[in-house]
């Protein structure tokens, strides 16, 4: 269906692995880097999108301000004169629930990697952007403590899966100089929110 609204799909985890491997061998896939770069780039935007309640018409690709608390059967229409698409509220509301699209306080991450991967020149530049959008986080909106990773919302998987991908990437003497520090980092950061999540949980099951 060519009208139908469609959001980009998570990165599979395969994709992830073989890029680390390849740039922890010195010999960075730099095909592999534009494709896990575009991929990303495309689940960013699908990201700010739904998180601005804005949708890119599917016909002619024009941007429509959809807006949030609008009745179920209200209609939005593709504001170009001669495209004539529409849908209703509802029906743009089901094409992202439960699909991991909304990017609460952490869209400036999102945004921040449009900006700048759309400006990066060369396969090392991406690989670090590209680093550093997948080991970033949400954080709570009243503590500003650690919720959850990012990653769960671009690459495919559980929220436990994906941590455990990010854990076990190879990282070598070789590879981008930086990405083995943020890896360090990374860790610190995960055991706590690890420990913080099992401390929410605990305290609700009191």
């Amino acid at each position: 269906m060519p009208d139908k609204i469609r959001w980009a799909s998570k990165v599979p985890p395969n994709k992830i692995r073989r890029l680390y491997e390849s740039d922890a061998s010195g010999l960075l896939d730099e095909e592999l880097v534009d494709e896990v770069g575009i991929m990303l780039y495309a689940r960013c935007e699908s990201i700010a999108l739904v998180s601005r309640a804005q949708v890119r018409c599917p016909r002619c690709r024009a941007l429509i301000e959809v807006g949030w608390g609008r009745p179920d059967d209200e209609l939005i229409r593709c504001p170009v004169p001669d495209c004539g698409w529409q849908t209703t509220h509802a029906d743009w509301h089901r094409s992202w629930t439960k699909r991991q699209l909304i990017g609460s306080n952490a869209l400036p991450l999102f945004e921040t990697y449009l900006v700048d991967y759309a400006q990066a020149e060369t396969p090392g530049t991406k690989m670090l952007l590209i680093d550093a959008l997948i080991h970033g986080f949400h954080h709570d909106l009243k503590t500003q403590q650690l919720n959850r990773s990012v990653a769960n919302n671009l690459i495919e998987g559980s929220h436990g899966q994906v941590i455990a991908l990010l854990d076990g990437i190879t990282y070598g003497s070789q590879g981008t100089p930086g990405l083995a520090e943020r890896q360090a980092e990374w860790r610190d950061s995960t055991e706590r929110m690890l420990r913080r999540r099992r401390g929410v949980r605990d305290s609700t099951q009191e």
